[in-house]
Protein backbone atom coordinates (compact mmCIF):
# COMPACT_ATOMS: atom_id res chain seq x y z
CA UNK A 1 0.00 0.00 0.00
CA UNK A 2 1.27 3.35 -0.64
CA UNK A 3 2.56 5.65 1.63
CA UNK A 4 0.79 9.06 1.16
CA UNK A 5 -0.33 9.98 4.79
CA UNK A 6 -1.75 13.84 3.99
CA UNK A 7 -2.90 15.59 0.77
CA UNK A 8 -1.26 19.24 0.73
CA UNK A 9 -2.31 21.55 -2.29
CA UNK A 10 -0.06 23.90 -3.34
CA UNK A 11 -0.46 27.13 -5.28
CA UNK A 12 2.71 28.80 -7.41
CA UNK A 13 1.78 32.86 -6.72
CA UNK A 14 3.41 34.78 -9.56
CA UNK A 15 3.46 38.17 -10.32
CA UNK A 16 0.96 38.92 -7.33
CA UNK A 17 1.58 39.78 -3.25
CA UNK A 18 1.64 37.38 -0.45
CA UNK A 19 -1.91 35.70 0.37
CA UNK A 20 -4.44 37.41 2.80
CA UNK A 21 -6.91 36.25 4.35
CA UNK A 22 -6.83 32.34 3.48
CA UNK A 23 -10.60 31.12 5.44
CA UNK A 24 -9.88 29.21 8.33
CA UNK A 25 -12.68 26.54 7.13
CA UNK A 26 -12.99 23.04 8.59
CA UNK A 27 -14.27 20.20 8.31
CA UNK A 28 -14.54 16.61 10.66
CA UNK A 29 -16.52 13.73 9.61
CA UNK A 30 -16.88 10.16 9.69
CA UNK A 31 -15.86 7.34 6.68
CA UNK A 32 -17.74 4.13 6.62
CA UNK A 33 -16.40 1.09 5.02
CA UNK A 34 -19.58 -1.45 4.59
CA UNK A 35 -19.87 -5.34 3.06
CA UNK A 36 -19.59 -5.71 -0.38
CA UNK A 37 -22.74 -7.25 -1.97
CA UNK A 38 -23.34 -10.98 -1.48
CA UNK A 39 -21.90 -13.14 -4.17
CA UNK A 40 -23.90 -16.24 -4.96
CA UNK A 41 -22.58 -19.49 -6.36
CA UNK A 42 -25.41 -19.79 -8.57
CA UNK A 43 -27.13 -22.75 -6.76
CA UNK A 44 -24.41 -25.37 -8.66
CA UNK A 45 -24.98 -29.15 -7.72
CA UNK A 46 -22.52 -32.44 -7.39
CA UNK A 47 -20.54 -32.82 -10.40
CA UNK A 48 -21.24 -28.80 -11.49
CA UNK A 49 -19.09 -25.67 -11.83
CA UNK A 50 -16.99 -24.36 -8.16
CA UNK A 51 -17.10 -28.01 -6.86
CA UNK A 52 -13.60 -28.51 -7.98
CA UNK A 53 -10.70 -25.35 -7.90
CA UNK A 54 -10.46 -25.12 -11.76
CA UNK A 55 -13.44 -23.55 -11.49
CA UNK A 56 -13.50 -22.06 -8.34
CA UNK A 57 -15.82 -18.98 -7.61
CA UNK A 58 -12.89 -16.15 -7.97
CA UNK A 59 -13.42 -13.51 -5.69
CA UNK A 60 -10.25 -11.29 -6.75
CA UNK A 61 -8.22 -8.99 -4.57
CA UNK A 62 -9.71 -8.17 -1.64
CA UNK A 63 -9.13 -4.92 0.17
CA UNK A 64 -10.42 -3.59 3.43
CA UNK A 65 -14.26 -4.47 3.79
CA UNK A 66 -15.76 -7.73 4.00
CA UNK A 67 -17.23 -9.83 1.14
CA UNK A 68 -20.30 -12.16 2.10
CA UNK A 69 -20.58 -15.21 -0.59
CA UNK A 70 -23.67 -17.38 -0.22
CA UNK A 71 -23.82 -21.02 -0.76
CA UNK A 72 -25.26 -24.18 -0.17
CA UNK A 73 -24.27 -27.45 -0.26
CA UNK A 74 -26.48 -29.63 -1.68
CA UNK A 75 -25.07 -33.14 -1.51
CA UNK A 76 -23.15 -34.52 1.35
CA UNK A 77 -22.13 -37.90 0.27
CA UNK A 78 -21.17 -39.75 -3.12
CA UNK A 79 -24.34 -41.16 -4.52
CA UNK A 80 -24.20 -44.23 -7.09
CA UNK A 81 -26.40 -43.87 -9.78
CA UNK A 82 -28.20 -46.13 -12.11
CA UNK A 83 -25.86 -46.38 -14.66
CA UNK A 84 -23.19 -47.08 -12.55
CA UNK A 85 -21.17 -43.51 -12.32
CA UNK A 86 -21.05 -41.62 -8.96
CA UNK A 87 -22.92 -38.14 -8.21
CA UNK A 88 -19.88 -36.59 -6.48
CA UNK A 89 -20.67 -34.56 -3.16
CA UNK A 90 -21.04 -30.74 -3.56
CA UNK A 91 -18.35 -29.09 -2.38
CA UNK A 92 -17.57 -24.92 -3.20
CA UNK A 93 -14.27 -23.73 -4.17
CA UNK A 94 -13.16 -19.73 -3.71
CA UNK A 95 -10.62 -18.06 -4.43
CA UNK A 96 -9.31 -14.47 -3.48
CA UNK A 97 -6.12 -12.63 -3.40
CA UNK A 98 -5.63 -9.69 -0.19
CA UNK A 99 -4.59 -6.36 -1.04
CA UNK A 100 -2.63 -5.77 2.05
CA UNK A 101 -0.76 -8.02 4.11
CA UNK A 102 -1.87 -9.30 7.46
CA UNK A 103 -4.43 -11.02 9.76
CA UNK A 104 -7.56 -12.18 7.65
CA UNK A 105 -10.79 -13.89 8.81
CA UNK A 106 -13.34 -15.94 7.49
CA UNK A 107 -16.71 -16.81 9.11
CA UNK A 108 -18.77 -19.47 8.13
CA UNK A 109 -22.10 -18.76 9.44
CA UNK A 110 -25.37 -20.80 9.16
CA UNK A 111 -28.46 -21.63 10.80
CA UNK A 112 -28.57 -23.10 14.64
CA UNK A 113 -26.67 -22.19 17.88
CA UNK A 114 -23.02 -21.47 18.21
CA UNK A 115 -20.71 -24.22 17.63
CA UNK A 116 -17.59 -25.41 19.31
CA UNK A 117 -15.65 -25.50 16.28
CA UNK A 118 -13.50 -28.40 17.01
CA UNK A 119 -10.66 -29.30 14.27
CA UNK A 120 -11.39 -32.74 12.48
CA UNK A 121 -8.77 -35.45 12.41
CA UNK A 122 -6.41 -34.51 9.29
CA UNK A 123 -3.14 -36.11 10.83
CA UNK A 124 -2.74 -39.47 7.94
CA UNK A 125 -1.26 -42.24 10.33
CA UNK A 126 -1.59 -40.86 13.85
CA UNK A 127 -5.14 -42.50 14.72
CA UNK A 128 -5.14 -45.38 13.12
CA UNK A 129 -1.46 -46.40 12.24
CA UNK A 130 -2.16 -47.41 8.43
CA UNK A 131 -1.95 -45.69 5.72
CA UNK A 132 -5.65 -44.47 5.20
CA UNK A 133 -7.82 -43.57 8.30
CA UNK A 134 -11.00 -44.07 6.98
CA UNK A 135 -13.29 -45.63 8.98
CA UNK A 136 -10.97 -44.48 12.00
CA UNK A 137 -12.90 -41.12 13.86
CA UNK A 138 -11.61 -38.53 15.87
CA UNK A 139 -13.33 -36.82 18.79
CA UNK A 140 -15.44 -34.86 16.60
CA UNK A 141 -17.08 -38.01 15.58
CA UNK A 142 -16.50 -37.49 12.04
CA UNK A 143 -13.88 -39.12 9.31
CA UNK A 144 -11.59 -37.38 7.03
CA UNK A 145 -10.98 -40.24 4.96
CA UNK A 146 -6.72 -39.23 4.90
CA UNK A 147 -4.32 -40.71 2.56
CA UNK A 148 -0.28 -40.83 3.17
CA UNK A 149 1.31 -39.87 0.18
CA UNK A 150 0.50 -36.15 0.71
CA UNK A 151 -2.05 -35.24 -1.38
CA UNK A 152 -5.30 -34.14 0.73
CA UNK A 153 -8.85 -35.89 -0.46
CA UNK A 154 -12.21 -35.52 0.62
CA UNK A 155 -13.72 -36.42 3.96
CA UNK A 156 -16.34 -39.15 3.70
CA UNK A 157 -18.61 -39.75 6.96
CA UNK A 158 -18.04 -43.86 7.86
CA UNK A 159 -19.99 -43.56 11.49
CA UNK A 160 -23.55 -42.53 12.26
CA UNK A 161 -23.93 -38.42 13.11
CA UNK A 162 -25.08 -37.33 15.99
CA UNK A 163 -29.09 -36.17 16.45
CA UNK A 164 -30.19 -33.36 14.27
CA UNK A 165 -26.91 -32.72 13.06
CA UNK A 166 -25.82 -30.25 10.47
CA UNK A 167 -22.04 -29.99 9.77
CA UNK A 168 -19.96 -28.14 7.63
CA UNK A 169 -16.01 -28.59 6.67
CA UNK A 170 -14.06 -24.94 5.96
CA UNK A 171 -10.76 -25.75 4.71
CA UNK A 172 -8.62 -22.83 3.76
CA UNK A 173 -4.79 -23.38 1.11
CA UNK A 174 -2.00 -20.97 0.60
CA UNK A 175 -1.59 -21.53 -2.90
CA UNK A 176 1.65 -19.76 -2.91
CA UNK A 177 3.37 -23.14 -1.47
CA UNK A 178 1.22 -25.05 -4.34
CA UNK A 179 -0.96 -24.18 -7.05
CA UNK A 180 -2.97 -27.36 -6.68
CA UNK A 181 -4.85 -27.79 -3.27
CA UNK A 182 -5.21 -31.37 -3.53
CA UNK A 183 -1.36 -31.42 -2.83
CA UNK A 184 -1.12 -28.52 -0.32
CA UNK A 185 -1.14 -28.73 3.52
CA UNK A 186 -3.81 -26.94 4.37
CA UNK A 187 -3.54 -23.41 6.12
CA UNK A 188 -6.37 -23.80 8.30
CA UNK A 189 -8.66 -26.41 8.70
CA UNK A 190 -11.61 -26.45 11.21
CA UNK A 191 -15.32 -27.88 11.20
CA UNK A 192 -18.48 -27.02 12.96
CA UNK A 193 -19.85 -29.23 15.50
CA UNK A 194 -23.05 -30.27 14.24
CA UNK A 195 -25.25 -27.62 16.09
CA UNK A 196 -25.15 -24.61 13.56
CA UNK A 197 -24.34 -21.27 14.12
CA UNK A 198 -20.80 -19.58 13.79
CA UNK A 199 -17.50 -20.77 12.88
CA UNK A 200 -14.44 -18.27 12.67
CA UNK A 201 -10.95 -18.76 11.85
CA UNK A 202 -8.03 -16.09 11.67
CA UNK A 203 -5.29 -16.51 9.66
CA UNK A 204 -1.75 -14.07 8.50
CA UNK A 205 -2.04 -13.61 4.90
CA UNK A 206 0.62 -11.83 2.50
CA UNK A 207 -0.54 -9.12 0.17
CA UNK A 208 -1.05 -10.36 -3.66
CA UNK A 209 -0.98 -14.07 -3.10
CA UNK A 210 -3.92 -16.13 -4.15
CA UNK A 211 -5.48 -18.47 -1.50
CA UNK A 212 -8.25 -21.59 -2.23
CA UNK A 213 -11.23 -21.58 0.34
CA UNK A 214 -13.20 -25.15 0.45
CA UNK A 215 -16.31 -25.83 2.10
CA UNK A 216 -17.74 -29.29 1.82
CA UNK A 217 -20.43 -30.79 3.92
CA UNK A 218 -20.07 -33.26 6.97
CA UNK A 219 -23.58 -34.55 7.55
CA UNK A 220 -27.20 -33.65 7.40
CA UNK A 221 -28.95 -36.16 8.91
CA UNK A 222 -32.25 -34.31 9.31
CA UNK A 223 -31.87 -32.48 6.27
CA UNK A 224 -31.47 -29.17 7.41
CA UNK A 225 -31.02 -26.23 5.19
CA UNK A 226 -27.90 -26.52 3.76
CA UNK A 227 -27.30 -22.96 2.96
CA UNK A 228 -24.46 -21.13 4.50
CA UNK A 229 -22.65 -17.86 4.24
CA UNK A 230 -19.27 -16.90 3.77
CA UNK A 231 -18.11 -14.05 5.19
CA UNK A 232 -14.21 -12.95 4.12
CA UNK A 233 -12.96 -10.12 6.42
CA UNK A 234 -10.62 -8.11 4.07
CA UNK A 235 -7.84 -5.95 5.97
CA UNK A 236 -7.99 -3.11 8.48
CA UNK A 237 -8.12 0.47 7.40
CA UNK A 238 -5.99 1.53 10.39
CA UNK A 239 -2.93 1.48 8.35
CA UNK A 240 -3.90 4.80 6.59
CA UNK A 241 -4.49 3.29 3.05
CA UNK A 242 -7.72 5.01 2.90
CA UNK A 243 -7.89 9.42 2.13
CA UNK A 244 -10.53 11.44 1.70
CA UNK A 245 -11.28 14.33 -0.30
CA UNK A 246 -13.10 17.32 -0.98
CA UNK A 247 -14.29 18.64 -4.77
CA UNK A 248 -15.72 21.06 -5.98
CA UNK A 249 -18.72 18.93 -8.17
CA UNK A 250 -17.87 17.21 -10.68
CA UNK A 251 -20.86 15.76 -12.66
CA UNK A 252 -20.74 14.47 -16.17
CA UNK A 253 -23.85 13.82 -18.45
CA UNK A 254 -27.29 13.58 -16.81
CA UNK A 255 -25.67 14.61 -13.94
CA UNK A 256 -24.03 11.36 -12.92
CA UNK A 257 -20.47 12.01 -11.24
CA UNK A 258 -17.61 11.57 -13.32
CA UNK A 259 -14.73 10.31 -10.87
CA UNK A 260 -12.20 10.28 -13.82
CA UNK A 261 -12.57 13.69 -14.13
CA UNK A 262 -12.99 15.08 -10.29
CA UNK A 263 -9.77 17.60 -10.67
CA UNK A 264 -7.70 18.27 -7.47
CA UNK A 265 -9.46 18.54 -4.66
CA UNK A 266 -9.71 21.75 -2.52
CA UNK A 267 -8.73 19.75 0.83
CA UNK A 268 -8.20 16.45 1.72
CA UNK A 269 -6.01 13.58 4.01
CA UNK A 270 -5.87 10.79 5.45
CA UNK A 271 -8.10 8.88 7.94
CA UNK A 272 -7.76 7.87 11.45
CA UNK A 273 -9.32 6.40 14.71
CA UNK A 274 -10.77 3.04 12.30
CA UNK A 275 -13.29 0.69 14.93
CA UNK A 276 -14.94 -2.60 13.52
CA UNK A 277 -18.81 -3.10 14.27
CA UNK A 278 -19.13 -6.70 14.11
CA UNK A 279 -23.02 -7.20 14.09
CA UNK A 280 -22.62 -5.49 11.02
CA UNK A 281 -19.29 -5.75 9.88
CA UNK A 282 -18.59 -2.25 8.97
CA UNK A 283 -15.44 -0.64 9.87
CA UNK A 284 -15.79 3.22 10.91
CA UNK A 285 -13.16 6.12 10.83
CA UNK A 286 -12.63 9.63 10.94
CA UNK A 287 -11.29 12.39 8.91
CA UNK A 288 -10.51 16.10 9.98
CA UNK A 289 -9.71 18.73 6.91
CA UNK A 290 -8.71 22.64 6.97
CA UNK A 291 -8.27 25.24 4.18
CA UNK A 292 -10.88 25.16 1.58
CA UNK A 293 -9.68 26.80 -1.26
CA UNK A 294 -9.18 26.51 -5.44
CA UNK A 295 -6.44 27.63 -7.38
CA UNK A 296 -7.12 29.01 -10.82
CA UNK A 297 -4.33 30.62 -13.57
CA UNK A 298 -5.47 33.65 -15.28
CA UNK A 299 -3.94 35.93 -17.80
CA UNK A 300 -2.44 38.74 -15.89
CA UNK A 301 -1.33 42.21 -16.30
CA UNK A 302 2.10 44.08 -16.00
CA UNK A 303 2.18 47.58 -14.75
CA UNK A 304 6.20 47.87 -15.19
CA UNK A 305 6.26 47.14 -18.49
CA UNK A 306 6.35 50.69 -20.83
CA UNK A 307 7.64 49.25 -24.20
CA UNK A 308 4.93 49.01 -26.85
CA UNK A 309 4.04 45.79 -28.52
CA UNK A 310 6.32 46.37 -31.39
CA UNK A 311 9.28 47.06 -29.37
CA UNK A 312 11.18 43.39 -30.16
CA UNK A 313 12.21 44.10 -26.59
CA UNK A 314 8.07 43.65 -25.78
CA UNK A 315 8.12 39.99 -24.78
CA UNK A 316 11.07 40.10 -21.93
CA UNK A 317 8.44 42.18 -19.94
CA UNK A 318 5.15 40.83 -21.79
CA UNK A 319 2.26 40.19 -19.28
CA UNK A 320 2.66 36.72 -17.23
CA UNK A 321 0.01 34.51 -16.38
CA UNK A 322 -0.73 34.33 -12.58
CA UNK A 323 -2.30 32.01 -10.05
CA UNK A 324 -4.84 33.08 -7.79
CA UNK A 325 -6.49 31.79 -4.36
CA UNK A 326 -10.09 32.09 -4.26
CA UNK A 327 -10.96 31.86 -0.96
CA UNK A 328 -14.52 30.83 0.73
CA UNK A 329 -14.94 27.11 -1.78
CA UNK A 330 -18.84 26.85 -0.10
CA UNK A 331 -19.85 23.41 -1.75
CA UNK A 332 -17.96 20.62 -1.68
CA UNK A 333 -18.18 16.93 -2.78
CA UNK A 334 -16.73 14.48 -0.72
CA UNK A 335 -15.24 11.05 -1.87
CA UNK A 336 -13.05 8.34 -0.25
CA UNK A 337 -11.28 5.40 -1.37
CA UNK A 338 -8.46 3.74 -1.81
CA UNK A 339 -6.29 6.51 -4.22
CA UNK A 340 -3.02 6.07 -4.51
CA UNK A 341 -3.13 10.12 -5.31
CA UNK A 342 -6.95 12.46 -4.49
CA UNK A 343 -6.74 13.20 -7.95
CA UNK A 344 -6.03 9.95 -9.78
CA UNK A 345 -9.00 8.12 -11.63
CA UNK A 346 -9.92 5.34 -10.66
CA UNK A 347 -7.83 2.00 -11.29
CA UNK A 348 -9.48 -1.56 -11.22
CA UNK A 349 -9.73 -2.26 -7.99
CA UNK A 350 -10.09 0.84 -6.60
CA UNK A 351 -12.76 0.51 -3.12
CA UNK A 352 -14.47 3.98 -3.09
CA UNK A 353 -17.31 5.86 -2.42
CA UNK A 354 -19.98 5.14 -5.62
CA UNK A 355 -21.94 8.43 -4.62
CA UNK A 356 -20.43 11.35 -3.35
CA UNK A 357 -21.59 13.09 -0.54
CA UNK A 358 -22.64 16.73 -1.18
CA UNK A 359 -22.15 19.42 1.62
CA UNK A 360 -22.65 23.06 2.27
CA UNK A 361 -20.02 24.52 4.34
CA UNK A 362 -20.05 27.27 6.86
CA UNK A 363 -17.48 29.66 5.79
CA UNK A 364 -14.21 30.34 8.79
CA UNK A 365 -16.03 27.92 11.17
CA UNK A 366 -16.22 24.24 12.39
CA UNK A 367 -18.17 22.05 10.27
CA UNK A 368 -19.13 18.71 11.00
CA UNK A 369 -21.00 16.24 8.28
CA UNK A 370 -23.67 14.89 9.78
CA UNK A 371 -23.92 11.79 6.89
CA UNK A 372 -20.50 9.46 6.74
CA UNK A 373 -18.87 8.94 3.43
CA UNK A 374 -19.69 5.17 2.82
CA UNK A 375 -17.08 3.27 0.74
CA UNK A 376 -19.38 0.77 -1.04
CA UNK A 377 -18.21 0.49 -4.73
CA UNK A 378 -15.08 -1.18 -6.05
CA UNK A 379 -13.77 0.01 -9.59
CA UNK A 380 -14.17 -2.98 -12.42
CA UNK A 381 -11.36 -4.33 -14.54
CA UNK A 382 -12.44 -2.69 -18.26
CA UNK A 383 -10.61 -4.63 -20.80
CA UNK A 384 -9.01 -2.45 -23.64
CA UNK A 385 -8.16 -5.09 -26.51
CA UNK A 386 -6.80 -8.78 -25.48
CA UNK A 387 -4.46 -10.18 -27.91
CA UNK A 388 -2.14 -13.86 -27.95
CA UNK A 389 1.52 -13.51 -27.96
CA UNK A 390 3.12 -14.35 -31.14
CA UNK A 391 6.40 -15.76 -31.64
CA UNK A 392 9.51 -14.73 -32.59
CA UNK A 393 9.45 -12.33 -30.66
CA UNK A 394 12.92 -12.66 -28.71
CA UNK A 395 15.48 -9.88 -27.78
CA UNK A 396 18.06 -11.16 -25.58
CA UNK A 397 20.19 -9.40 -22.55
CA UNK A 398 23.96 -10.03 -23.05
CA UNK A 399 23.47 -11.95 -19.53
CA UNK A 400 23.34 -12.02 -16.27
CA UNK A 401 23.17 -8.40 -14.84
CA UNK A 402 23.41 -6.83 -18.12
CA UNK A 403 20.58 -4.07 -17.55
CA UNK A 404 19.61 -3.67 -21.37
CA UNK A 405 18.32 -5.51 -24.42
CA UNK A 406 20.50 -6.33 -27.53
CA UNK A 407 19.75 -3.29 -29.68
CA UNK A 408 20.22 -4.67 -33.19
CA UNK A 409 17.11 -7.17 -31.56
CA UNK A 410 14.77 -4.38 -30.65
CA UNK A 411 12.85 -5.15 -34.29
CA UNK A 412 11.95 -8.54 -33.20
CA UNK A 413 9.50 -7.56 -29.89
CA UNK A 414 5.85 -8.15 -30.95
CA UNK A 415 4.12 -4.65 -31.33
CA UNK A 416 1.38 -4.35 -29.28
CA UNK A 417 -1.50 -1.57 -30.01
CA UNK A 418 -1.86 1.21 -28.65
CA UNK A 419 -2.67 1.60 -25.25
CA UNK A 420 -6.30 1.91 -24.38
CA UNK A 421 -6.65 4.90 -22.16
CA UNK A 422 -6.94 5.54 -18.24
CA UNK A 423 -9.23 3.75 -16.72
CA UNK A 424 -8.79 0.52 -19.14
CA UNK A 425 -6.46 -2.65 -19.04
CA UNK A 426 -4.73 -4.53 -21.93
CA UNK A 427 -4.19 -7.90 -21.66
CA UNK A 428 -2.05 -10.30 -23.07
CA UNK A 429 -1.93 -13.92 -23.08
CA UNK A 430 1.36 -15.91 -23.72
CA UNK A 431 3.89 -19.01 -22.91
CA UNK A 432 7.59 -18.76 -22.32
CA UNK A 433 9.49 -21.66 -22.73
CA UNK A 434 11.98 -22.68 -20.99
CA UNK A 435 14.93 -24.79 -22.75
CA UNK A 436 18.12 -26.21 -21.57
CA UNK A 437 19.99 -22.64 -21.65
CA UNK A 438 17.00 -20.63 -19.84
CA UNK A 439 18.51 -19.42 -16.36
CA UNK A 440 19.36 -16.05 -15.11
CA UNK A 441 17.67 -13.86 -17.89
CA UNK A 442 19.27 -16.10 -20.52
CA UNK A 443 17.71 -17.97 -23.19
CA UNK A 444 14.26 -17.70 -24.93
CA UNK A 445 12.41 -14.58 -24.39
CA UNK A 446 9.09 -13.04 -25.14
CA UNK A 447 9.35 -9.05 -25.44
CA UNK A 448 6.65 -6.62 -26.16
CA UNK A 449 6.59 -2.87 -27.79
CA UNK A 450 4.49 -0.71 -25.80
CA UNK A 451 3.43 3.04 -27.65
CA UNK A 452 1.14 5.24 -25.68
CA UNK A 453 -1.91 8.03 -27.27
CA UNK A 454 -0.86 10.43 -24.37
CA UNK A 455 0.67 10.53 -21.42
CA UNK A 456 -0.20 7.94 -18.95
CA UNK A 457 1.29 6.31 -15.91
CA UNK A 458 0.84 2.23 -16.47
CA UNK A 459 0.31 -0.43 -14.22
CA UNK A 460 1.79 -3.64 -15.31
CA UNK A 461 1.75 -7.31 -13.83
CA UNK A 462 2.72 -10.18 -15.13
CA UNK A 463 1.14 -13.65 -13.90
CA UNK A 464 2.24 -16.85 -14.09
CA UNK A 465 0.39 -19.83 -12.11
CA UNK A 466 3.23 -22.57 -12.30
CA UNK A 467 5.64 -21.76 -9.61
CA UNK A 468 8.07 -24.01 -10.68
CA UNK A 469 9.19 -20.99 -13.00
CA UNK A 470 10.47 -17.68 -12.00
CA UNK A 471 9.88 -15.48 -14.78
CA UNK A 472 11.22 -11.56 -14.78
CA UNK A 473 9.42 -8.74 -16.40
CA UNK A 474 11.41 -5.26 -17.13
CA UNK A 475 10.63 -2.47 -18.69
CA UNK A 476 13.34 -0.73 -21.16
CA UNK A 477 13.39 2.81 -23.16
CA UNK A 478 13.02 2.83 -26.87
CA UNK A 479 17.08 2.38 -26.72
CA UNK A 480 16.65 -0.53 -25.16
CA UNK A 481 18.22 0.64 -21.69
CA UNK A 482 16.89 -0.38 -18.39
CA UNK A 483 13.81 1.77 -16.30
CA UNK A 484 12.29 -0.55 -14.13
CA UNK A 485 12.49 -4.31 -12.92
CA UNK A 486 8.82 -6.21 -11.24
CA UNK A 487 10.98 -8.23 -8.88
CA UNK A 488 11.64 -4.44 -7.34
CA UNK A 489 7.82 -4.72 -6.42
CA UNK A 490 7.57 -8.62 -6.20
CA UNK A 491 9.76 -11.56 -7.25
CA UNK A 492 6.87 -14.11 -7.38
CA UNK A 493 3.84 -14.58 -9.26
CA UNK A 494 1.93 -11.46 -9.76
CA UNK A 495 4.91 -9.69 -10.28
CA UNK A 496 4.46 -6.06 -11.18
CA UNK A 497 6.08 -2.77 -12.40
CA UNK A 498 3.83 0.68 -10.91
CA UNK A 499 5.07 3.30 -12.28
CA UNK A 500 2.85 5.81 -10.87
CA UNK A 501 4.24 4.55 -7.23
CA UNK A 502 7.15 6.12 -8.79
CA UNK A 503 5.65 9.29 -10.88
CA UNK A 504 6.78 8.07 -14.32
CA UNK A 505 4.32 9.06 -17.08
CA UNK A 506 4.81 6.59 -20.63
CA UNK A 507 5.05 9.70 -23.02
CA UNK A 508 3.81 9.78 -26.65
CA UNK A 509 5.82 9.48 -29.67
CA UNK A 510 8.09 6.81 -27.25
CA UNK A 511 8.64 3.26 -27.72
CA UNK A 512 8.75 1.00 -24.37
CA UNK A 513 9.41 -2.69 -24.22
CA UNK A 514 8.34 -4.76 -21.85
CA UNK A 515 10.88 -7.84 -21.88
CA UNK A 516 9.88 -11.34 -19.99
CA UNK A 517 13.02 -13.15 -19.02
CA UNK A 518 13.55 -16.71 -17.70
CA UNK A 519 15.33 -16.63 -14.13
CA UNK A 520 15.28 -20.12 -12.63
CA UNK A 521 12.89 -23.19 -13.76
CA UNK A 522 12.97 -26.25 -15.18
CA UNK A 523 12.65 -27.03 -19.13
CA UNK A 524 8.98 -26.55 -20.31
CA UNK A 525 6.04 -24.00 -21.49
CA UNK A 526 5.05 -21.68 -19.02
CA UNK A 527 1.44 -20.19 -19.31
CA UNK A 528 1.49 -16.25 -18.40
CA UNK A 529 -1.01 -12.97 -18.51
CA UNK A 530 0.67 -9.59 -18.87
CA UNK A 531 -1.79 -7.16 -18.30
CA UNK A 532 -1.19 -3.06 -19.13
CA UNK A 533 -3.23 -0.98 -16.14
CA UNK A 534 -3.33 2.29 -17.92
CA UNK A 535 -3.78 5.56 -15.48
CA UNK A 536 -4.19 9.16 -15.92
CA UNK A 537 -0.68 11.12 -14.50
Amino acid sequence: MRNLRLFVLLGVISCVGPEEGIDDTVLTGTVSVVPGTPIDEARDGPNDGGDVYETANALGELSYRWQPFAGSIRSFADVPTQDGGVNERDRDWITFKPAVAGTFTVELEYAGAAPEGPMPDTADTADSGNADDSGVTDDTGWDTGDTAGGCFIDESLETVAPADALAFRLVVFDLSQDPDPACTDPLVDASTDGTGGLLSVSFEVEAGVEYAIRVSGLANVNRDSPDYTLWLSGSSPADGGILVAAHPPFEGEGGVPDYYDRGNPVAGGTTFGWAFDADSRTWTGEYRMLKFRTVETVEGENDYCDLPESDPEYANCAPLDQTTVEEGVRIVWLVAGTFSSLNQALPAGTLYSGTPLALDLDLDAENEAADPVVIDTIAPKIIGWEVDEVEPNDVHVPGFVEYELVAEELGNAQALDVGTGPGFVDVVHGVLEYDETSDRWVGPTDVFAVTVSESMEVVIRLTWPDPGANIDMHLFDEAGQFLAAGWQWRDTSPEYIDLGEVDYPLEPGQTYFVALLPWEGDVGAYDYTLELEWIAP
